[in-house]
């Protein structure tokens, strides 16, 4: 007679049920998540495969060899005062337009770069530079950021040459917003300095 006058306690039974619930969805998002990784991984790799059938016209499956740059057997000799960059002045711009993979400039161009900050007066006090080096999202996008990084610092470091402070310069690595601009390193007078 006791036991029927006492109320059932359903409390545990819906503890053990919620429990399990919890450990069945944990489990099913960590085999989610392994599953995402993997197919990220096959797809990074099919992506490496593709971009290296588009460069070399053979296929692989090796990712370090995607990697591999082909020379040629008769390289293309380079003249030592051909431009490494097409110029293009305006008042308060200058760009520079680098050809292929080229990342340093030549002398005729640092020269014009020089004139630049000569006329502009960039070397005041209070004059500050924005430099800015743009990139395309061509083959690899952090290849492309890498070179992009390369052509900046060698502007910085033309631009210490020619007097600069390396203090009054503002340096900046973009996604070029147009396709036009892929390649291009534009040097000009900060508006707010």
């Amino acid at each position: 007679m006791a036991q029927s006058q006492q109320e059932e306690n359903h409390w545990p039974g819906f503890v053990d049920a919620l429990s399990t619930i919890v450990m069945v969805v944990t489990f099913l998002l960590i085999i989610l998540a392994i599953a995402i990784f993997v197919m990220s991984l096959k797809i990074a790799e099919k992506t490496a495969n593709v971009d290296a059938e588009a460069r070399t016209g053979a296929s692989t499956t090796n990712v370090e060899q995607s990697e591999r740059v082909n020379v040629d057997d008769n390289p293309v000799q380079v003249e030592t005062g051909a431009a490494t960059a097409v110029v293009t002045e305006y008042n308060e711009r200058f760009l520079l337009t680098f050809t292929d993979l080229t990342v340093s400039l030549d002398d005729a161009t640092q020269e014009r770069l020089g004139e630049f900050v000569g006329r502009t007066g960039a070397r005041e006090a209070g004059r500050r530079l924005v430099v800015t080096s743009y990139f395309g999202a061509g083959t690899s996008y952090t290849k492309a950021q890498r070179i992009a990084y390369y052509r900046l610092l060698s502007v910085r470091g033309a631009l210490a040459e020619k007097g600069m402070s390396i203090d009054a310069l503002s340096i900046f690595v973009k996604e070029a917003p147009s396709a036009d601009l892929d390649g291009v390193v534009e040097v000009s007078l900060d508006r707010q300095g």
